[in-house]
């Protein structure tokens, strides 16, 4: 027998979601400004490259400070803010599946004021947050459902990331062919190519460099998907009691956790087109596993 359905729902662990979403959030923004300055300036820099010869070398200067900032500050502190957010999931995980915490992994938990703070700045739809985990029914033993409960994170996120990096290299090759066709339509010289071309790059870079992130990052779930699944065998065997159990989905949790830590973001836009389709299929994959 297992808690998870009701337990997830309660107050104290609602406001670990709440702050978790929050800090996501605010990496959101950064995420964001950054593809403002490294994605929709630079296109249209190139396009005013493309009309107006006197602003080339403007729009060039303007695509290398851009590429300063992004890899300087922006990514920076979406980095620190996505390890608040790994954190404080890492909290929730815990306290809901019954796990301990691993500080030699995750460090101490993150300071109770900071968790309070975005918890009370969190004002979105409450339905959002209830049921995070879904399908998990209380008559599955624990151990089993608490797998269940990682396989579905490991899945969930592969499956979004691996069309999100779709979408990327796709964007990325449509801009690399119209930076073709419009030198050639406009018969540039290579020196105001390479000025075009400096301009547009750090949109292309970017979106290269994400597509890797969330393929490494897809990738990795994979693997780690597949190790729960020979796990969830053994459980379903009879082939570990409690303590064992425990210990090893403790060595999963870390595994999850530095994953959580590393993941670049996805696109809110992208999540929020995908999430009904997604919690579906973890629905499915839940009743199946523990039918």
């Amino acid at each position: 027998m297992n808690t998870i359905a009701q337990d997830q729902d309660t107050p104290e662990l609602q406001r670990l979601l709440k702050a978790r979403q929050r800090v996501y959030s605010d990496a959101t923004r950064y995420q964001i400004l950054q593809i403002i300055l490294t994605v929709a300036l630079p296109v249209l820099g190139a396009v005013l490259a493309f009309t107006h010869q006197e602003t080339r070398p403007y729009v060039a200067l303007y695509g290398l400070i851009a590429t300063a900032m992004d890899v300087m500050w922006i990514d920076r502190m979406q980095r620190r803010l996505l390890k608040v957010a790994a954190k404080i999931s890492e909290e929730f995980d815990c306290g809901l599946l019954k796990m301990p915490w691993n500080s030699f992994v995750a460090g101490k938990r993150e300071d109770a004021e900071v968790v309070d703070a975005a918890a009370r700045r969190w004002n979105d739809d409450a339905s959002s947050i209830a049921g995070w985990y879904t399908g998990i029914v209380p008559t599955a033993r624990h151990a089993m459902a608490r797998l269940v409960c990682q396989r579905m994170n490991l899945q969930y996120d592969a499956s979004l990331r691996k069309k999100y990096g779709t979408y990327l290299i796709c964007g990325a090759g449509i801009s690399f062919v119209a930076l073709i066709v419009g030198a050639v339509a406009k018969d540039l010289k290579l020196i105001d190519f390479a000025a075009v071309a400096a301009t547009i790059s750090p949109a292309i870079f970017w979106a290269i460099r994400e597509q890797f992130r969330q393929s490494d990052s897809a990738t990795t779930n994979q693997i780690l998907k597949v190790e729960a699944e020979k796990f969830l065998d053994s459980v379903q065997t009879g082939g570990c009691d409690d303590a064992e159990c425990e210990k090893r989905s403790r060595e999963l949790q870390d595994a999850i956790f530095q994953r959580r830590v590393a993941n670049p973001l996805v696109l809110p836009l992208v999540y929020w087109l995908m999430r009904s389709e997604l919690e579906k299929q973890a629905q499915a994959g839940a009743n199946a596993l523990l039918s």
